[in-house]
């Protein structure tokens, strides 16, 4: 809901009104106070909604084995009560840099980077070139395919990393390659923007 006037904000109450008409057919309303403009977010079955937050941004940089990288960051903040919430998302580059705009609260921040964890093997499955393949058993080494195919009708005995490079999996090629666990740093300091 966007309150665009203040004119508007000035009403003595607000009721909300949201009706689901899928079976079983649903109808709810909840009394409101809006105490300015702005933008908010309102759950109108408990009449609680979002958190004020700042935008801040904080920049990072992603290594594997000392080599940049581009994978998955994750900003996480601890608030003074104790509870936990995601602050913000990004992906870095190729050089491994990238700036993750945040909306933070009173709290400590901490940044994950993820690797790609892959999909669990599917027998028949088409795949493109990057996409890895997790076996059912995981042993810490996903597979990564080289040449677009479809996997085999069950799942082959798996491979350990080497430098042989790629093998046949079903029409498709894949190399072995390690998985490396999430890796947090903090509390890290963002920058207000």
């Amino acid at each position: 809901m966007s309150i665009l006037r203040q004119e508007l904000v000035d009403q003595p109450g607000w009721v909300v009104y949201a009706e689901d008409a899928t079976p079983p057919a649903k109808v709810h309303a909840q009394y409101l106070v809006i105490p300015g403009a702005g933008t908010y977010t309102i759950n109108i079955l408990t009449g609680t909604g979002s958190e004020v937050t700042e935008p801040a941004t904080v920049d990072a940089l992603v290594r594997l084995d000392g080599l940049p990288a581009a994978r998955d960051v994750l900003v996480v903040e601890r608030k003074l009560d104790g509870e936990w919430r995601v602050a913000g998302s990004g992906t870095s580059a190729a050089d491994g840099t990238v700036t993750v705009d945040l909306d933070v609260v009173d709290g400590s921040l901490y940044a994950l980077g993820l690797d790609d964890f892959g999909i669990p093997f599917s027998p028949g499955l088409a795949v493109e070139v990057g996409r890895r393949i997790r076996p059912s058993v995981f042993t810490g080494v996903l597979y990564q395919i080289t040449e677009p195919g479809v996997l085999p009708a069950t799942e082959p005995a798996w491979w350990p990393i080497t430098s042989e490079g790629s093998r046949e999996l079903g029409t498709a090629r894949a190399e072995a390659v390690r998985y490396y666990r999430p890796l947090a740093h903090g509390p890290v300091t963002a920058e207000p923007s």
